[in-house]
């Protein structure tokens, strides 16, 4: 558990956040923070589609049918991010905002579909922590190299926000195979609303 690459991406986004409070100004770090809040928390309703604790817990506890039951969970949490997505940039586009933060609080629906196709839960459930480490170290590389190669010629807060949210589509590049070749799961989602049903129930209570 103590694997040392475990906590990068979480040093990555502080990091960003210091890199950006001295980068964009008082203004863009406003945006930048309101936008970060905004989709974290609303990314609250995607998860209690199916909760990535709930899913951890399933996948360890039924190892024999693991790949079809995390294809089935990895398909739900695609499926809440999408809708998410559609949900929170509608919202986004019809509340009066400056364009400015119109900008970035849109940037960070990347976040939703990026970080739903990381599996983190089905690494967890399988004791894959160095998957997870792997996952978590090229989130934190590709962040920092991409904000250091990117913002001081474009310090935007909607594209400081993008990078944050869409770096972990690169952890699910990295995590994603690895499951694949352990029999975990198949590049595949599973949509099945019968299937569904009786996790999405016990996972928002879990949530």
């Amino acid at each position: 558990l103590h694997h040392p690459a475990l906590g990068f991406a979480d040093i990555a986004s502080l990091w960003l956040a210091f890199y950006c409070a001295r980068l964009l100004g008082v203004t863009g770090f406003g945006r930048f923070s309101f936008a970060l809040a905004a989709a974290q928390y609303a990314w609250l309703a995607g998860d209690a589609a199916l909760n990535g604790g709930y899913a951890t817990r399933e996948t360890a506890r039924d190892r024999g049918a693991t790949a079809g039951q995390a294809g089935l969970f990895w398909g739900a949490r695609l499926l809440a991010a999408l809708g998410l997505t559609a949900l929170y940039l509608a919202i986004t586009l019809l509340v009066p905002h400056e364009p400015g933060t119109r900008r970035a609080l849109a940037a960070g629906a990347v976040f939703f579909l990026a970080y739903a196709a990381f599996p983190d839960w089905a690494l967890r459930g399988l004791e894959d922590f160095r998957g997870l480490a792997l996952g978590n170290a090229a989130y934190a590389v590709a962040l920092v190299v991409a904000t250091l190669a990117l913002l001081p010629a474009h310090p935007d807060p909607a594209l400081a926000v993008g990078l944050w949210g869409g770096c972990f589509a690169l952890a699910a590049l990295v995590a994603l195979p690895r499951l694949a070749r352990r029999g975990g799961l198949r590049l595949r989602p599973r949509f099945s609303l019968a299937a569904w049903r009786p996790h999405a129930r016990r996972s928002s209570l879990f949530s």
